[in-house]
Order: C-alpha cells, then sequence, then structure tokens
C-alpha cells in the first residue's frame, strides 16, 4: 500500500474511532444531549461497524506486509505491531458484552476508550509522521547538487546508513545492491518519504557514501551490473538463481515473465527496477541468434586502447564479486582454493558465462587479485 493511501485510510480509522467515542460518551454521560439517546445509539453502532470493518482490512494488509517481508520486524515495526493486534481482544470482549453480556455494559465505555487511545497510538507512529512531514515540505527532495561534497564524509555516511536504514529492512538488501547515483537518490528520498525522522544532511551523508561505494555509472556496462545484482537480489527471493541463468529466452518472453513477478508483488519489484532487469537478461541471456546490447558492448571495450597491466584492486572486487555473492562465500572459496590460479580460473569464468560483463582486462584483474586473497582465518 503506498505511504499516502495507508495513511488517509490510518487516519480516517481515527476519525471513526473519535466519532463512535463521543457518541458513546454523548449518550452515557450527558441527560442534556441535543441527540436522543435513539438516534445517538444508531450513530455509535454504524460508526462500530464501520470501524470493525476498516480494522480488519489494516490488519489484513498488516499482516500480510509481515509474512511477506524477508526481514524480521525492526523495534518500531514491531510496537507497531503489537498496538495493532491489540485492539482486536478489546474489539471482540466488547461485542461480546453487547451481545450476551449485558450486564457488563457498565465497562463499555472503557473498553470503547482503550480501543480509541490504541488507534491513536499505531497511527501516530506511522501516518502522523508522514502526513507532518509532506505538509510542512511537499516539495522536499535531497540531492547532492544542493551539497559541498568536500564537507561530506563516507565514514558519516556509513554510520548513518546502518543507524537509519536497518530500522526498516537488514543491510544486505542495501550491500546487495548496485545504483547509479541518480538511482540512490531516488532511493534514500522514498525512504525519507517512509521515516521523516531522517534529517536531509543525513540523507545527503546516505547519498553520498551510497554513490561512492556502491554506486555504477550510467553506461551500458554499468546498467549490466546493476541488472544482474537487481536479478540475484528480486529473482533470487522466489527461486533458485540457476533456474534463472540457464534458460535462453527472447526479449517479449523475458519482458512477460518479468511483468508478471512484478504484478505478483509490486512492492518488491518497481517497474524501473523490472526495466533494468529485463535490459540485463536479454542482454546476457537471450535465446535470440542476434543479441543486440552485449555484443556491442564487447565491441565497444574491444576498441579501446591497451590499459596499464591488471592490478589487484579490492574496490573493484566489491563492486564485481561481492555484487553477487557475500563476502564470507567468497573468503571460504579462497580456504578451499588456496590461491590455485587454475581453479580460480575456472571459477571466473563460470560466471563469466552466467552472465557476469568483463572483458579480458578485468577478468584478469579480478583472478589477480582472487589469487592472492587470503581466507577469513588467516
Amino acid at each position: 500500500m503506498e505511504p499516502l493511501l495507508g495513511s488517509l485510510l490510518g487516519l480516517t480509522f481515527v476519525f471513526v474511532a473519535l466519532a463512535g467515542v463521543l457518541a458513546m460518551l454523548e449518550s452515557w454521560g450527558n441527560p442534556k444531549s441535543f441527540f436522543s439517546e435513539k438516534a445517538l445509539t444508531i450513530i455509535h453502532r454504524v460508526l462500530g461497524y464501520l470501524f470493525t470493518i476498516l480494522y480488519f482490512f489494516i490488519l489484513y494488509f498488516m499482516l500480510k506486509r509481515i509474512v511477506d517481508s524477508p526481514e524480521p520486524l525492526n523495534p518500531l515495526q514491531s510496537i507497531h505491531a503489537v498496538l495493532g493486534v491489540m485492539i482486536l481482544p478489546l474489539l471482540l470482549v466488547k461485542i461480546l458484552i453487547i451481545r450476551r453480556f449485558k450486564g457488563l455494559s457498565k465497562f463499555l465505555p472503557f473498553f470503547g476508550i482503550s480501543i480509541f487511545v490504541l488507534a491513536v497510538s499505531i497511527n501516530f507512529i506511522t501516518a502522523g509522521f508522514f502526513i507532518l512531514r509532506t505538509t510542512l515540505k511537499p516539495d522536499r527532495f535531497i540531492s547532492l547538487a544542493s551539497y559541498d561534497r568536500s564537507k561530506l564524509n563516507l565514514g558519516v555516511g556509513r554510520k548513518l546508513l546502518e543507524v537509519r536504514c536497518q530500522k526498516c529492512h537488514s543491510l544486505e538488501r542495501v550491500f546487495t545492491s548496485v545504483k547509479t547515483e541518480e538511482q540512490w537518490t531516488k532511493t534514500v528520498n522514498q525512504m525519507v518519504l517512509r521515516d521523516p525522522t531522517i534529517k536531509d544532511d543525513e540523507a545527503a551523508q546516505i547519498i553520498f557514501y551510497l554513490s561512492s561505494s556502491r554506486s555504477v555509472l550510467a553506461t551500458e556496462r554499468g546498467m549490466m551490473v546493476a541488472g544482474m545484482a537487481l536479478t540475484d537480489q528480486k529473482c533470487g527471493r522466489c527461486h533458485m538463481l540457476e533456474r534463472v541463468y540457464l534458460k535462453k529466452r527472447t526479449k517479449d518472453q523475458w519482458s512477460g515473465i518479468v511483468d508478471l513477478m512484478a504484478a505478483i508483488e509490486p512492492a518488491w519489484i518497481s517497474k524501473e527496477e523490472a526495466s533494468t532487469i529485463k535490459h540485463y537478461l536479454y542482454a546476457a541471456h537471450s535465446a535470440e541468434e542476434v543479441r543486440i546490447i552485449r555484443p556491442a558492448v564487447l565491441k565497444e571495450e574491444s576498441t579501446m586502447p591497451p590499459a596499464a597491466p591488471p592490478v589487484p584492486s579490492e574496490d573493484y572486487f566489491l563492486t564485481t564479486c561481492a555484487v553477487c555473492h557475500t563476502p564470507d562465500r567468497i573468503y571460504r572459496k579462497a580456504e578451499m582454493l588456496k590461491g590455485n590460479r587454475g581453479k580460480w580460473l575456472t571459477v571466473v569464468e563460470q560466471m563469466i558465462e552466467n552472465g557476469a560483463v568483463l572483458d579480458v582486462r578485468e577478468k584478469e584483474m579480478i583472478l589477480n587479485y582472487l589469487v592472492r586473497l587470503k581466507p577469513a582465518t588467516q
């Protein structure tokens, strides 16, 4: 559910609860009320039905989000979920008293007020922050173009990333992604929209860190790297990656499959991500005889002037091998192969066959780095 729609629904939920409580108090505590007791009873009953429908509707989406999420709940989400579920037993007991245990009706106001307090609390955590921030700063958009990069710090950006981003999802989700600076800027701004407590300066530091350490250039080759990372991350959630990489399909077939997967879970694969995944799959895993994208990349690389001899580079390693594999997995492999160049060559060639886009020089650079890689235990 979109943040704006969810926030408006949450506020409607609170206002219905408030109106129901006021009707109840007016009926029970104001003998000189302008409304008749019968009219107040009808109003309270209608509002009660509407509140119950809204509650179960919101509860369904909340539980669905919890079940579908691959990561555990963060503290704020846990509090939100607990408060939301607490309404259910109170609502059921209130209905039982009305329908069956009428002798306990004197306690109904306490149940009604308790339910209202919980409704306000759970919506203040989400809708309150969202509406407040978007109202005060409707055009808020953080971009590095507004900041002096010399005053931004990678260490500060990483620390803020660890503190702020893992409130909603695991850091693995961040560190296994590569995007262009423009894409990271858009992603961080979306996170700021969901968590208005993130300050502009903090968001700028996070964007600076991500665009410096987890970024690719907006080139054909850069988009291929980003596409491969997204395919591993998004498709690998539901399928074994061998199922994806061993298949060769036409452009229309890949497009149809990705659109179908995105339609099943739109919150997991955005339109922009789907487009990048399609681009990569057709380029690297096309069943058509004439490939349009990948040969163009290789041809462009083959015409480049000779570069300096390849030198092992940890930065380049982090933007290639570590895009698809966790460092721990690579270090365990290093412990097994013990610097054997021939075995590492077989591994690298297998990765290229699976879709990694490396020219001759880059292949040699990665190979040199892996051969010299020491196991984590050393």
